[in-house]
């Protein structure tokens, strides 16, 4: 049994678990076979072992496979014997849906399976989840990780909600050994809850991110993002990711920029790679709330008819940074949320600056005006905006106030770095005592 058998469980990947040759042959035994060395190992099997598959290809080919039984006989533990059962079963469920032995399936072979709803008639198996692809179709290695993903799942969904809750998510975080987890991560919509489809998305996050953090550094450097944008197929700006400006993409940095990829993604039905009128209207609609206002134009920067994932994470940043700032959430900024804003970038700003219309009040539409006059000014914004999703998700169990303390102290910090020195005793004031300095008491 491999030494790693646990690895089968883990992360979604291509890993096949592999059978010394003993226990293989304690297999073939108990399901009358009889193994020699003309038997194919599989292509990456190392000598005197034998790949999961490459044995039940065998099997199967010699007419051996139950699909009611799972061969055993050999020496394994509790733990092996386990990988090696759930394993089968997975190779079995997939031969049962191939039925033109293809080694993929359609659609239509997914839907009609008796796996595919709950007894309430819930939807458990969806090919859009299984699918990493344009075609539609799930091919053996996609079917493959996407089973190891469900298990994993159904075993860390205590109440059997078809959700994680925050206790199962810390929970499971802890059975892989991740060190670095954070709740935000996961829970896209910081509801609280984790349905599967959001469980796939951070898995396979962080299976791309461990895939290309070649030196297991927890960053990706400038090379390792440019290889990953190479795979995927798609532009990636390092810059746009990096957060702290250190030049490298550490775990919270990735996973701020593929949840928001994710968001992107889930909307763009076609896989044109930009959003059309219709599916940002939708896009905007879910992140904002049914009852929100999107203005299409707000996001079509160029006029060009549809939103790229550049425009749509220009303008999901700004819309982040102007709902925190309107403390009030009246969809407007007034004088004290204004002041509040230029004491946090240290400028001399007045709400006579942004309301273009005069009418005492600044919008979002003014809003993002000033955001683009000023590019150092923009950048500021730009890093804290990613901030705030995590900030709320993983605040679930701080103050309310906390959040708020967070994400002002950031923007100081990198004030400080990138416009004025010498901000420690007026950050200190705003966070101890800001009716001091004129500023809005922060549990308002």
């Amino acid at each position: 049994m491999s030494e790693h058998a646990s690895d089968i469980l883990e992360f979604g990947g291509k890993i096949e678990g592999s059978l010394s040759d003993v226990d293989a042959e304690l297999l073939a035994t108990s399901i009358n076979l009889k193994y020699n060395d003309r038997v194919d190992r599989g292509p990456d099997s190392p000598p005197g072992r034998i790949e999961f598959n490459a044995f039940y290809m065998w099997a199967k080919g010699e007419g051996k496979v139950d699909p009611e039984k799972v061969p055993r006989g050999a020496k394994f533990s509790a733990d092996q014997w386990n990988v090696w059962q759930a394993w089968w079963t997975m190779r079995i469920t997939f031969d049962a849906l191939d039925k033109n032995n293809s080694m993929s399936l359609s659609k239509e072979d997914i839907t009609k399976n008796k796996f595919h709803c709950d007894p309430d008639g819930k939807e458990l198996w969806n090919a859009q989840e299984m699918s990493t692809g344009d075609d539609g179709m799930v091919g053996y290695d996609e079917y493959y990780s996407w089973w190891n993903m469900r298990q994993k799942f159904d075993q860390m969904d205590l109440d059997n909600s078809n959700t994680l809750d925050k206790p199962e998510m810390v929970k499971m975080a802890e059975g892989l050994g991740i060190v670095d987890f954070e709740v935000a991560d996961m829970d896209l919509d910081t509801d609280g809850a984790v349905p599967f489809d959001e469980f796939v998305a951070w898995w396979r996050m962080r299976s791309m991110f461990m895939k290309f953090d070649k030196g297991n550094e927890g960053h990706l450097t400038r090379k390792e993002v440019q290889a990953m944008s190479r795979e995927l197929g798609i532009q990636i700006s390092v810059r746009s990711m990096d957060v702290d400006g250190d030049d490298c993409i550490d775990f919270a940095e990735y996973s701020a920029w593929w949840n928001m990829r994710h968001k992107f993604d889930k909307f763009d039905d076609d896989h044109s790679g930009e959003l059309s009128y219709e599916e940002a209207n939708l896009l905007g609609a879910q992140i904002l709330g049914p009852e929100a206002k999107v203005d299409f134009k707000e996001m079509d920067d160029d006029d060009s008819g549809s939103v790229d994932f550049k425009e749509f994470t220009d303008w999901y940043k700004m819309r982040r940074c102007f709902e925190k700032i309107d403390i009030s959430g009246d969809g407007t900024l007034d004088h004290d949320e204004i002041k509040r804003l230029a004491y946090m970038l240290n400028m001399d700003l007045k709400i006579e600056d942004i309301d273009k219309g005069g009418d005492g009040e600044v919008d979002f539409g003014e809003f993002q005006l000033w955001w683009g006059g000023n590019k150092t000014r923009a950048a500021i914004m730009s890093r804290v905006a990613m901030q705030m999703d995590r900030d709320k998700a993983n605040a679930e169990e701080v103050e309310q106030t906390a959040p708020a303390i967070a994400w002002i102290a950031a923007a100081a910090v990198l004030t400080a770095i990138m416009i004025v020195p010498g901000f420690i005793y007026q950050l200190h004031t705003a966070l101890t005592d800001p009716e001091a300095l004129g500023l809005p008491p922060l549990g308002d």
